[in-house]
């Protein structure tokens, strides 16, 4: 395989730690609202929008709401950089 899925949820209120991977993603979002910060620029998202996250970027996921669970689903390339020993994945 070289292409991965998953699917995500966010808690309510719930933010995530800023970190950077050599993988590339495209999210759909589910359901929910969030936002999602890459590098210094923060993009808010809704029920059927796409992200596409570049390799390297420094990211960090957020569910703006305070009561519903927010759902991203995402398709990446990290199942291929795993088997090719290319994968790295460190805190920013």
């Amino acid at each position: 395989p070289t292409i991965g899925t998953a699917l995500q949820m966010l808690r309510p209120g719930v933010e995530t730690q800023a970190h950077r991977h050599t993988g590339s993603v495209v999210y759909y979002a589910v359901e929910g609202h969030g936002a999602m910060t890459i590098e210094d620029q923060t993009f808010a998202w809704g029920p059927g929008d796409f992200i596409a996250l570049p390799p390297w970027a420094r990211h960090a996921h957020a569910n703006r709401s305070s009561t519903e669970r927010a759902i991203l689903f995402q398709v990446n390339d990290l199942v291929v950089l795993k088997s090719l020993g290319l994968y790295r994945e460190i805190p920013a």
